[in-house]
C-alpha cells in the first residue's frame, strides 16, 4: 500500500505539474543559478591552470612603474570630466529605481532629497587635490541606498548607483562636496571614474605636500586581504592586489611605504607603514609561470563584484589589477579598456571558428584581452584544443517561456569561448558578439 502511495504522488507531481505549465517569475524576470558546465571542464586554480597553460617564453619586461606612475598622478594634472552631465545621467536611474526591499521606490522625498543632496549648481567649488585614505566605492549619488532596475536588458539584482571601487592611496580630483558635506565628489582620472565618496574616505592636499611626495617610487600589492600595521601595531588596512602606493624606501625585504590618514583639518597626514616584500613589489612581476599562477590564485573563485560591490571584482577591475602589478595603467570599464590599445584587432565580420584560429595565431596568452560589448576577459592559451580565458562574469541572458531571464555565474573563473553553450535559450551567446581583441604593450 505504501509503494502504491508514493506512485500515486509521484505520478499526481509529474503529470499535474506538466499540465499546469510553469507560472511567471513574481518580478517578469527568470533567474538561473546552475553552474556552468566549464567550471568543471577547465582548471580553475593558478597552479593548474600554470601546467595546462604555462607562460609563453620571451616575453617582454617593463623594467619600472613609472609609466604606472605617471597615469596615477594625472588626477593631480588633468580633470576630464563634464560633472554636470555626469550627475544628469545618474539622477535619471531614480525614475524607475527599486530599493532594497525589491520594490518600486515611492518616497518622492528620499529622491528629491537624494536630487538636492548631490548640489550640482556648487560644481568644481572646491576644485582640489585629493587622496583616498580608505578602500571605498564611488556612488553615482550621495546615498548608501541601492537602486535597482526592472527594465529588458539590465539584471534586476546590480545596484545602478554603483560606479566602482577604489583603493586607498589613490590620487583624485575634488569638485565639490555634498549639500550635508558628508560626500565628496571626485574624479580618478586613470581609471576614468566619477562618483561621490564619503566625506571620510578622503583627504585634501596642500601644494607642498603635493610637492612633497609626487616625486617618490611607488610600489604595487600583489596580494589581497593583507593586514597592514602601524609601528604602534594598531591595524591600519588590508592590502588589495594592484593597489598602488608611495614608497619612502626599501631594503632586502621590506618596503616602508607612505598610508594616508584624515586630519581633523580634512588635510592629509601620512603614516609610514613596513611592509614585507612577499606582498608588494617596486618593480613590475616578471612574467613568470609562479608569478603568474600566484596573481590567478589570487583573482579566480571569487564573487562577482559588480562596481567593486563587497571589495569583489567586475570584468574590467580583475584586468586591471592584474595587468598593474606587472607595470600597465589600464581604465577601468570595459569599452575603455579595449579603446585604450594601440593597437586593436577587429574580430566582428568573422565567423566563430575564425575568430577562436585568430586569437590562437595573434593573441599572446596572459597579455591580451578580448572584449564583447559590456565584457572583457583575458586569453591565458589553449587546452584540449580550445582557447581558454580567466574573467570574472555576473550572468548571460536567455529567454524563457517569453520571459527574460539571467543564467547566474556571479564568480571569477577559467572558461572556454563557449562557456555559455550549455544555457538554454541564451540569447547573446559570448562568442557570436566578440568583436575586438588587443594585445596590451
Amino acid at each position: 500500500m505504501k509503494k502504491i502511495r508514493v506512485l500515486f504522488w509521484m505520478f499526481c507531481t509529474i503529470f499535474l505539474g506538466e499540465c499546469r505549465g510553469e507560472s511567471k517569475p513574481e518580478f517578469g524576470r527568470w533567474s538561473d543559478f546552475d553552474p556552468i558546465a566549464d567550471e568543471g571542464d577547465c582548471p580553475q586554480t593558478g597552479s593548474i591552470l600554470i601546467k595546462q597553460c604555462p607562460v609563453p617564453s620571451r616575453m617582454p619586461q617593463r623594467s619600472s612603474f613609472e609609466g604606472l606612475k605617471q597615469s596615477w598622478l594625472l588626477s593631480w594634472s588633468n580633470r576630464q570630466f563634464n560633472w554636470s552631465e555626469s550627475i544628469s545621467d545618474s539622477l535619471s536611474i531614480l525614475d524607475s529605481c527599486y530599493r532594497e526591499n525589491f520594490r518600486p521606490c515611492t518616497d518622492q522625498l528620499w529622491i528629491k532629497e537624494v536630487k538636492n543632496n548631490t548640489n550640482r549648481t556648487n560644481v568644481d567649488g572646491v576644485s582640489a587635490k585629493g587622496v583616498m585614505v580608505s578602500h571605498a566605492l564611488i556612488r553615482k549619488l550621495p546615498t548608501n541606498y541601492p537602486c535597482y532596475i526592472k527594465k529588458p536588458g539590465y539584471d534586476f539584482f546590480l545596484d545602478r548607483l554603483q560606479n566602482v571601487y577604489i583603493a586607498a592611496g589613490t590620487p583624485v580630483y575634488i569638485s565639490h562636496y555634498s549639500k550635508d558635506r558628508a560626500w565628496v565628489m571626485i574624479e580618478d582620472v586613470a581609471s576614468k571614474a566619477v562618483g561621490f565618496v564619503k566625506i571620510h574616505e578622503v583627504a585634501l592636499l596642500t601644494p607642498p605636500q603635493i610637492n612633497a611626495v609626487k616625486d617618490l617610487p611607488i610600489a604595487v600589492f600583489c596580494q589581497d586581504k593583507a593586514p597592514l600595521y602601524y609601528s604602534s601595531g594598531q591595524f591600519a588596512g588590508y592590502s588589495r592586489l594592484g593597489q598602488i602606493i608611495f614608497v619612502k624606501k626599501e631594503d632586502d625585504h621590506n618596503v616602508w611605504v607612505l598610508w594616508p590618514q584624515r586630519h581633523t583639518s580634512g588635510y592629509v597626514r601620512w603614516e609610514t607603514l613596513c611592509v614585507s616584500k612577499t606582498i608588494i613589489s617596486t618593480k613590475p612581476l616578471a612574467w613568470t609561470n609562479q608569478n603568474i599562477a600566484r596573481t590567478m590564485d589570487t583573482l579566480l573563485g571569487k564573487p562577482y563584484g559588480w562596481g567593486g560591490t563587497l571589495e569583489n571584482r567586475d570584468c574590467s577591475s580583475m584586468t586591471q589589477d592584474y595587468f598593474r602589478i606587472f607595470g600597465y595603467a589600464l581604465p577601468r570599464n570595459s569599452k575603455a579598456q579595449i579603446e585604450s590599445g594601440k593597437k586593436v584587432l577587429d574580430l566582428s565580420g568573422k565567423r566563430n571558428d575564425e575568430k577562436e584560429r585568430f586569437i590562437i595565431k595573434n593573441g599572446i596568452p596572459y597579455r591580451t584581452i578580448l572584449y564583447h560589448p559590456g565584457h572583457v576577459v583575458l586569453y591565458v592559451g589553449t587546452y584540449k584544443g580550445k582557447v581558454l580565458i580567466a574573467h570574472s562574469r555576473y550572468s548571460s541572458p536567455f529567454m524563457k517561456n517569453q520571459v527574460e531571464g539571467s543564467h547566474i555565474i556571479g564568480q571569477s573563473l577559467v572558461s572556454t569561448l563557449y562557456f555559455d553553450r550549455d544555457i538554454p535559450e541564451c540569447t547573446q551567446r559570448f562568442m557570436d558578439h566578440l568583436s575586438a581583441m588587443m594585445v596590451v604593450e
